[in-house]
């Protein structure tokens, strides 16, 4: 595309602005040249993924909650971005999932579990566990 082509282009979209809608037959060939123009691309091979680490020290602590509070977990992991990346979170070797009163979330790279309503039988070892496979 010429420089040329993308003024024609800037005008056309001033044009489609102001409300004026009236084009030449010569701007309607030039359109249809533009549709019709070759574009390249280059296309890169794919990078390795890098493995999955925790931006935040997940340390063992003691989390105490009276039944019925919320209870809330979080942590950040990298790559953010990687739609390959897989979170998961565990209670005592178990896989949790998401829904009822625990919602699980993993956006940009902030990772949560939150557990609206806590019972007794909550009580255990949380273990959040990522993946990029």
């Amino acid at each position: 595309m010429t420089t040329s082509d993308v003024a024609f282009l800037r005008k056309l979209a001033e044009i489609k602005r102001s409300g004026q809608f009236k084009i030449s037959m010569e701007q309607l060939r030039r359109l249809d040249h533009i549709k019709q123009g070759q574009f390249t691309a280059t296309i890169t091979e794919e990078e390795e993924a890098m493995p999955p680490r925790f931006q935040t020290d997940i340390q063992d602590a003691e989390v105490f909650v009276a039944e019925g509070e919320p209870a809330m977990f979080e942590c950040r992991v990298e790559p953010k971005h990687d739609l390959n990346l897989s979170v998961r979170w565990y209670r005592n070797e178990e896989e949790l999932v998401s829904g009822g009163r625990m919602r699980i979330t993993h956006e940009y790279g902030h990772v949560a579990l939150h557990i609206f309503y806590t019972y007794p039988e909550d009580e255990g070892k949380y273990v959040c566990r990522a993946t990029n496979e």
